[in-house]
């Protein structure tokens, strides 16, 4: 199986410090199982950050349907926990069998090595992003896929991942000050 490295972009919001990413070496599409890990540090002070990928669904996924190897997810932890997860039908995309809300942007054939021509479907921005509550200086985000077949039937990989930060409004930095201030005042005239 091909295996090359996964290149993440991140942009921090606010002039803050570009962070850094380390991502594993993964075999490309990923299939069964796989998954994808990426790890940014040196994130600058926030309050949450705000998850961005595109997102390729390639081969004959089921959705919900049970009746070959499914159900076919697709999703992202944080931290061992689960923070979303989605189902997709490739063959047929129906809300019966289909947990995404999004619409693909292209179909087409993304994976020369399946064998389901212009079944593939891409996602460009997923979802328009998450925000996700978040205020350590590193996160581990690990994308997954279960349920899924051999690479040659169904498959997945991100692209263009980025993380942005959210800073801690100026709003709360005014209100500590004030409180400190205030303390410091009742402390002079004790």
């Amino acid at each position: 199986m091909k295996k090359q490295i996964i290149a993440g972009l991140l942009i921090t919001a606010c002039a803050s410090s570009i962070a850094n990413a380390s991502v594993a070496e993964v075999p490309i599409p990923l299939a069964l199982n796989d998954t994808a890990e990426y790890l940014f540090t040196d994130l600058s002070e926030h309050t949450s950050v705000k998850l961005n990928f595109d997102l390729f669904i390639m081969g004959s996924w089921d959705g919900g349907n049970t009746e070959y190897s499914g159900p076919d997810k697709f999703g992202f932890s944080i931290g061992g926990v689960v923070e979303q997860s989605w189902s997709f039908r490739n063959a047929e995309p129906t809300s019966e069998f289909e947990s995404n809300n999004d619409r693909s942007w292209e179909g087409g054939d993304f994976n020369s090595s399946d064998e389901w021509e212009n079944y593939d479907r891409f996602f460009a921005n997923y979802a328009d992003g998450f925000t996700i509550a978040h205020d350590s200086d590193s996160l581990k985000i690990v994308f997954f896929g279960k349920g899924l077949q051999e690479a040659t039937d169904e498959s997945w990989r991100v692209e263009n991942v980025s993380l942005t930060t959210v800073p801690v409004p100026t709003a709360v930095w005014l209100f500590g000050s004030a409180l400190l201030g205030l303390a410091g005042a009742r402390r002079k005239a004790l």
